[in-house]
């Protein structure tokens, strides 16, 4: 299958390699000028955790706004791997570009298809679970944070031809598969994503923040995990991560169980969150803020009550501001902001955890 690729960041660029190297066609574009050139004069230059690099040739990469006009998108599965929040400007830009017999595939965080279904036909739209962990650290260049499960599917369930095919190009990739529960494996990614956003609250790694604060993660959890039940939808392990225990209404030994899990896989990975980095290193707004704030707009059209979503995105927006500065001391402060306080997030004490 030729691969088209919008969006050659972390993810993205660790997908594009793969299919490089192995073999495949791949055209690319990326809204970053510089990461482009880089990749056009250098290569894409993929580090591994253990330091070792490789590098591969991409002959046809370019931004959006240098694609010839008119021109169509030489490829029958288009990757999206931008940030969720750049889904809709990516898709409209596509909407006109897509070859007759072409599909698109979503590979962000969060889930996306609210923003492309708003410019392309649904049938049109595939969607990824995307776990595995990578940091785009200069132009041209990824650094790998760990390994992590990789799932395509359709959202109503079938196990299509386009995403068998692709799960199997991506065979050597990890753990990779087609599934017939994707919408569930996304939003046991979401409640694992909306703990890895909380991390970002303070300069330490991921790993031990959740750790050391579980009460508010177990919060954070159980309120995402309430709107996928809303939705109808039946969340997913994920990497092995029994998510649903990660929620208060789990017994204590499953609960600490998933958590022990959830820290020993995080340990393995980069020692700080992409939106850590957003907002620190790149010193840019992160996807963490419209991921909640989505997140709180589900719960509102089902008159859920999610107040550590609401505080963690309001915490996140003023270290994006600089109104506020990286401390464990935040998430103490989460608490507090919470409507209803420490009697609606905490479970079993805090800051004392489990």
């Amino acid at each position: 299958m030729k691969y088209a690729i919008i969006g050659l960041g972390a993810i993205g660029g660790t997908l594009a390699h793969y299919l490089v190297r192995t073999g495949h066609d791949v055209t690319a574009t990326d809204a970053d000028a510089a990461h482009v050139a880089a990749v056009r004069q250098r290569g894409l230059r993929l580090v591994a955790p253990d330091g070792t690099a490789d590098t591969v040739h991409l002959p046809d990469v370019t931004t959006p706004g240098a694609w010839p006009a008119g021109a169509s998108i030489a490829g029958r599965c288009v990757i999206v791997a931008t940030k969720s929040q750049h889904v809709g400007a990516a898709t409209r830009w596509l909407s006109g570009r897509i070859g007759a017999d072409a599909f698109v595939l979503l590979c962000q965080n969060g889930d996306a298809f609210h923003h492309a279904s708003k410019h392309l036909p649904a049938d049109l739209v595939a969607s990824a679970l995307v776990n595995f962990a990578a940091d785009v650290t200069e132009p041209g260049v990824i650094t790998g944070g760990g390994a992590g499960e990789f799932a395509v599917g359709e959202r109503d369930g079938r196990l299509s031809e386009r995403v068998t095919e692709v799960a199997a190009d991506f065979a050597g990739f990890g753990v990779t598969r087609a599934s017939t529960n994707i919408l569930g494996l996304i939003w046991g990614k979401r409640a694992i994503a909306a703990v890895l956003a909380a991390t970002a609250l303070a300069d330490e790694r991921v790993c031990v923040l959740i750790d050391r604060h579980r009460p508010v993660m177990s919060a954070l959890a159980a309120e995402v995990l309430a709107i996928a039940d809303a939705q109808g939808i039946e969340p997913e392990p994920v990497d092995g991560i029994d998510v649903c225990a990660l929620a208060p209404a789990a017994t204590e030994p499953r609960r600490r169980a998933a958590f022990d899990r959830l820290v020993g896989f995080t340990a393995g990975n980069k020692p700080r969150s992409g939106v850590f980095r957003d907002i620190a290193v790149r010193k840019r707004p992160t996807e963490a803020g419209p991921e909640l704030e989505h997140l709180a707009a589900l719960a509102d059209a089902a008159r859920l009550e999610v107040p550590a979503i609401r505080a963690l995105a309001r915490i996140i927006g003023e270290l994006e501001r600089g109104d506020r500065q990286f401390a464990d001391a935040n998430f103490l402060d989460m608490v507090q902001r919470a409507p209803g306080g420490a009697r609606t997030i905490s479970t079993g004490g805090y800051p004392d955890g489990d």
